[in-house]
């Protein structure tokens, strides 16, 4: 059974880049995003199992205010999406965290 993934960048070329990545594997993309309204309406309407984002905003050290802004959600959001991060990439903070990017070529 093929796991649903919805691919969230604001690059086209990024998204199109991800989604050709799963060709041929058991990830079907489900689903491209360009901004945080259109990730929440796409997640909605298409129940992705796996909800892929632009991580690269934590290596970035933008505030959760400022993550807020680039994605158009609100902070609340934006907290409770890191812990979720944090908890499954098993890291304990946001520094741990962007080395843990920075250590898996993802930056």
């Amino acid at each position: 059974m093929a796991i649903k993934l919805l691919v969230v960048d604001d690059h086209e070329i990024i998204r199109h880049g991800l989604a050709s990545l799963f060709r041929g594997s058991e990830v079907r993309v489900c689903g491209e995003a360009a901004s945080g309204d259109e990730a929440v309406r796409g997640a909605r309407r298409l129940e992705p199992q796996v909800v892929l984002l632009n991580v690269i905003l934590v290596a970035m050290g933008l505030s959760n205010q400022e993550i807020a802004d680039s994605l158009e959600i609100s902070v609340e959001t934006v907290k409770e999406h890191m812990q979720n991060l944090l908890r499954k990439i098993s890291v304990s903070d946001r520094t741990q965290a962007a080395v843990w990017v920075l250590r898996h070529g993802l930056a």
